[in-house]
């Protein structure tokens, strides 16, 4: 892997085109969905924590954020992706629609009931309207990558494919079981008077969309591009497989705590799943980037033998800095989620109170996979359609927008769990007040990638 071609370099780059692509729909719906329901209504949320209407909406936010805004773009990618890294073209195009009406139309349809169920029991049965909607589009979308894959060349000639076949098929797993148990929790919604759903099936269905999909999708698309976007030594499979080993036992263990079980099993998961983050952070060699130095040396001495001296970097290329920090930021922020596992698995046997679940959560939504959205979208989405990213000031502005909403999400939490009853109730409503911003600063930076890509694909 050579030290002197950057991703969108114009040795690269190709021509600007009019490629065809599922994925820009899915995109803009995602953005829709994070804009309102999602980051909106979070901020919202920390603004005011009273009335009927709270306990609802924040499930239907957690929701939103989850299956919505990273699952929508999710789907949308791996529709463009995968049939390429396959090796093949995507099956059945004219489905693809029907996917993103399904699935989309579930999502809004949950958003809009549930917050409104407490003041109108007669819309309740549409919850698990939403539910079936929107594992019906995710059983089409599935259905199409599933015939893409098996209509592609031999996987034989496919060894980087062959590398994540077990985490894409986790990812599969991970999400039609999320929605299932969102379907039962909806059905136990339909019939409580204020809407929420009930135990185990909410936990479950969180567990199940963020480590049962979204992280797997996350490392499985991280050890396929990053070794040429980060110009680090690529992940091993054995390694790749110990590392999935590990977050499928912790989060069974963590699914099974959920029920009546021994507090000791929900403690093993949490730590467990702690080591699959750290040993995925490791694998994909992100954030701490230790095998770029030697990447690089190996190329120098490749130019030096062929007598070629290495070209320095463009202006151009010297901009996808902050994409680069974007996506080491990200699994810096799935580092905080596994020091967050550790201390609330060894809480009970030391004897102090577990931190939020709160805080893990938006840890690695807000931190890890929001940021890594930003981070691989520069690279990722303007390919799709034959370009490069337009502007990489807006880039910057992502990057420290992202960040400072993540820390502002995540800090205020432990801050209070840390504070206990010491704290008082002013510096409560200041540290929730700040929370509230997060989601108006994540808010703002979700429409400047949008505008970015907007300006990049037009």
């Amino acid at each position: 892997m050579s030290d002197t071609i950057q991703p969108g370099s114009a040795a690269q780059r190709p021509a600007p085109s009019r490629v065809s692509s599922p994925t820009p729909p899915f995109l803009w719906a995602a953005v829709l969905v994070a804009a309102l329901p999602g980051f909106a209504l979070g901020g919202a949320l920390f603004g005011h924590h009273a009335g009927i209407w709270w306990a609802a909406a924040a499930q239907a936010h957690g929701h939103a954020q989850l299956f919505g805004w990273a699952g929508l773009l999710v789907i949308g990618v791996t529709l463009h992706f995968l049939p390429r890294l396959r090796g093949t073209s995507l099956q059945a195009p004219w489905l693809v629609p029907w996917v993103l009406s399904l699935y989309g139309g579930g999502i809004v349809l949950r958003v809009v009931v549930q917050p409104l169920a407490p003041f109108a029991p007669a819309l309740a049965p549409l919850l698990p309207l939403s539910a079936l909607l929107e594992l019906a589009g995710a059983l089409l979308a599935g259905s199409i990558v599933v015939r893409s894959v098996l209509s592609g060349v031999p996987l034989a000639q496919r060894p980087g494919f062959i590398q994540v076949v077990p985490w894409l098929a986790a990812t599969l797993v991970g999400l039609l079981l999320g929605l299932v148990a969102n379907l039962l929790a909806m059905l136990g919604a339909a019939t409580d008077p204020l809407a929420l759903a009930p135990l185990p099936w909410q936990p479950a269905t969180l567990l199940l969309g963020l480590y049962g999909f979204l992280v797997c999708i996350s490392v499985a698309m991280s050890a396929r591009t990053l070794p040429l976007y980060l110009r680090v030594r690529p992940a091993s499979a054995s390694g790749l497989n110990i590392v999935l080993a590990l977050l499928v036992a912790g989060l069974i263990l963590r699914l099974v705590a959920a029920r009546e079980a021994p507090p000791w099993l929900g403690a093993v998961g949490q730590l467990v799943l702690a080591a699959a983050l750290v040993g995925a952070c490791w694998q994909v060699d992100a954030p701490l980037l230790r095998t770029r130095a030697a990447i690089l040396a190996e190329a120098r001495r490749r130019a030096e033998a062929y007598g070629q001296a290495p070209r320095p970097l463009t202006e151009s290329e010297r901009g996808y800095l902050p994409a680069e920090l974007l996506v080491r930021s990200a699994y810096a922020w799935l580092l905080v989620a596994a020091l967050l596992l550790v201390v609330g698995g060894l809480a009970a046997p030391l004897g102090f109170p577990a931190p939020p679940a709160d805080a893990e959560r938006h840890a690695v939504g807000a931190g890890f996979i929001t940021l890594l959205i930003f981070g691989v979208g520069v690279y990722l989405l303007p390919g799709f359609r034959g370009r490069r990213i337009a502007s990489f000031r807006l880039v910057w502005a992502t990057l420290w927008l992202g960040n400072l909403a993540a820390l502002l999400r995540v800090a205020p939490i432990l801050l209070l769990w840390a504070m206990g009853a010491v704290g008082s109730v002013p510096t409560g409503r200041v540290l929730l007040g700040l929370a509230s911003l997060a989601g108006v600063l994540d808010l703002i930076a979700v429409l400047l990638f949008a505008l970015n890509l907007w300006r990049t694909w037009r």
